[in-house]
């Protein structure tokens, strides 16, 4: 399992609550980073992936100075499915082909991005270099009118998206300036916090998984 670090719009970001939270998720997630950014008003959004070390991406992500407008996703990956590999590192591109999908390290889109924790068994291929997270993008994600139907989807009607969900959870931003961030699962933030968290692995960091099969994976080159 993987975990997502997000902020909305119209929260100011907590610089040192992201560092501590990586810090500690770091130790069960070690497969690669990544993180998406979309500014106030803009109908572009830049993506940056592939880091072999958390504290690189914050330092690039500190550079960027991200303000209270603007929307972030942020990614550390533990490998279930797929490659250790820069392709396979979150987020991905919404696109119907490989090659739009699998951005290399850093590009602007003018496509939705996603970010996804959790594993869907459905999409997981063992003989695949690809994530289940990729072939759901390709195969379903990306299909015409789904983005719009899960936005669709009211609170009164969550139960059905959890039974569609399980325990997945995706992070999506949108490229329409009038279109906010969305989060489907079950995510989790303390008062105190900017952020919106996945999982509980910024301040658990195993939840069930041992140090030992993390580290028996390659890491992103």
């Amino acid at each position: 399992m993987c975990i997502i670090i997000a902020k909305r719009a119209g929260v100011n970001l907590d610089l040192q609550e992201l560092k501590d939270a990586a810090k500690t998720a770091s130790l069960h997630n070690c497969h690669g980073t990544g993180f998406a950014v979309k500014r106030e008003n803009s109908e572009n959004i830049i993506l940056s992936k592939g880091y072999k070390y958390y504290e690189v991406a914050l330092e690039t992500l500190e550079k960027m100075k991200i303000q209270k407008g603007d929307e972030l996703m942020f990614h550390m990956r533990y490998a279930t499915a797929g490659e250790v590999d820069v392709e396979n590192c979150h987020p991905y591109v919404v696109a119907d082909t490989l090659k739009d999908i699998l951005v290399d390290e850093a590009v602007i889109t003018d496509n939705a991005v996603v970010s996804h924790n959790g594993t869907f068994d459905y999409y997981a291929d063992k003989k695949s270099n690809y994530s289940d997270t990729v072939h759901y993008v390709k195969e379903y994600l990306s299909e015409e009118g789904i983005l719009e139907s899960m936005r669709n989807i009211e609170y009164a009607s969550y139960y059905q998206m959890y039974r569609l969900m399980g325990s997945n959870k995706l992070c999506i931003i949108h490229p329409d300036v009038n279109l906010d961030m969305d989060t489907f699962g079950y995510w989790n933030m303390r008062k105190k916090e900017s952020l919106i968290y996945s999982n509980y692995y910024h301040i658990q960091p195993f939840n069930g998984y041992e140090l030992e099969a993390a580290s028996k994976h390659k890491v992103v080159s």
